[in-house]
């Protein structure tokens, strides 16, 4: 038993948690902030209740508030749908009890702010309300309260006359009665603020014995002779006497509503016209039907965070820049004069010619006699063309040297005279082979 126990236990907490809104739904009282009647209130008749409300700020979808009725007043509408301007559904009325409890939607959640609007319905007084005694229409903590007069009934038929009345549909329609005898019968109607459906113009006929409101009503033919949003015009011909010719025509509500801004009710002009005369009026009616306004605000957006001031930044003073030195150019060098070097002069070889030696027979015991021509012409052989020699630049001698002459010297060598001879001898020698060397190679 304790294990299947805990099982339960168990089960209960493992199933997921589910609310509706209705579950939290609250009743919000004092929702109601004024009431206001429309039209006569008699006895057996309906009139208009026209209810003010708001709600606190985030109320919940769900939420309702309730406007309660006293027992001698009946609602004509079972439910109608509280809208905003744009149309989406803010709250809708049931009639509950006698009552009327109004729902608020999901609207308020995404508008949960400033949360108002009215409500619009047809009452009527109950057959059980007596005339001139008050009835209080309860509303927070506040009253209305509405006397209901004696019941009016059709109203005299011996008079053309127009009257309002509630269709099956629960709208608006319109009568113009016509007793007889008359000839040549017109008749007219001005809807003020709305317009009557042009397909929904009939007529009946009934006769009324001693001056009672008829009870059975048959259809009678009509000629409509013009119908437009500004009213029809319809022929009715000769009515007998006895009887009550009804021309009826539904408020087209598609074609949009205006009640007269000074009663709120709807006003529809007309008139007869017969042999006999003419006459005019206009009806007065509640408007039948409910509806209601309403709407709110959304949040208002976060306000965003003030933003830091944009401190403009100082602006760097821009650097006047340094004016651009232009070089002074380099004077171009005068170039150097070319100078020409002077050629040196082609040093032609001096060939030695080439000496040939004269054969000694036999050395002569005794020296030649020194012989004064110089030795390079001794040495020259004839038919050779000895090269001028360089010129020497002279040079003053001093003084003249005097050679001494002959071979020997004093001291019984050999003297200058004999060495001069031996090295001319010994340089033509020289010469002489130097020379034929040279014509060797060169051949």
């Amino acid at each position: 038993m304790r294990v299947a126990g805990l099982a339960s236990v168990l089960a209960l907490a493992a199933a997921p948690l589910t609310f509706s809104g209705a579950a939290w739904a609250t009743d919000i009282p004092d929702a109601v902030t004024s009431v206001e009647t429309q039209g006569a209130i008699r006895v057996g008749d309906s009139f208009t209740l026209v209810a003010q409300w708001a709600v606190p700020d985030h109320s919940q979808p769900g939420d309702t508030f309730t406007l309660e009725l006293p027992p001698e007043l009946s609602p004509m509408q079972a439910q109608f749908d509280v809208l905003s301007d744009s149309g989406a559904v803010v709250a809708t009325a049931n009639v509950q009890g006698g009552n009327v409890v109004v729902t608020l939607s999901d609207y308020v959640t995404q508008n949960p702010v400033n949360l108002k609007g009215q409500l619009r319905f047809n009452a009527t007084v109950n057959e059980s309300a007596t005339p001139g005694t008050p009835i209080v229409i309860a509303w927070g903590t506040f009253t209305t309260t509405i006397t209901p007069s004696e019941p009016s009934g059709i109203g005299d038929i011996t008079q053309p006359s127009k009257f309002g009345w509630v269709n099956d549909a629960g709208t608006n329609s319109w009568s113009v009665q016509v007793p007889g005898p008359l000839t040549n019968v017109v008749v007219s109607d001005t809807p003020q603020g709305h317009q009557i459906d042009c397909s929904s113009l009939r007529g009946a006929v009934a006769v009324s014995v001693d001056g009672a409101y008829p009870t059975g009503w048959e259809p009678r033919q009509i000629d409509v002779l013009t119908c437009d949003p500004a009213g029809w015009t319809v022929a009715l011909g000769d009515i007998e006497a006895d009887q009550l010719v009804l021309i009826q025509g539904d408020v087209d509500v598609s074609a949009g509503i205006t009640l007269d801004p000074a009663d709120g009710l709807l006003h529809n002009g007309w008139s007869v016209t017969a042999d006999q005369g003419a006459t005019d009026g206009t009806g007065v009616s509640v408007l039948y039907g409910a509806d209601g306004t309403g709407g709110g605000n959304p949040l208002p957006p976060a306000p965003e965070p003030t933003p830091e001031p944009t401190v403009t930044p100082t602006p760097e003073p821009t650097e006047t820049p340094e004016p651009t030195a232009t070089p002074t150019p380099e004077p171009t060098p005068t170039p150097e004069p070319s100078v020409t070097p002077t050629p040196e002069p082609t040093k032609t070889s001096t060939q030695e010619p080439s000496v040939t030696p004269t054969p000694e027979d036999k050395p002569s015991a005794q020296p030649t006699a020194e012989s004064t021509t110089p030795a390079s012409e001794a040495a020259s052989p004839a038919g050779t063309h000895s090269p001028s020699p360089v010129a020497q630049p002279s040079t003053k001698p001093e003084k003249p040297i005097l050679v001494r002459t002959g071979l020997a010297g004093e001291d019984g060598g050999f003297g200058p005279t004999a060495w001069i001879i031996g090295g001319a001898v010994t340089l033509a020698v020289v010469s002489g082979g130097t020379w034929v060397l040279r014509r060797r190679s060169q051949s």
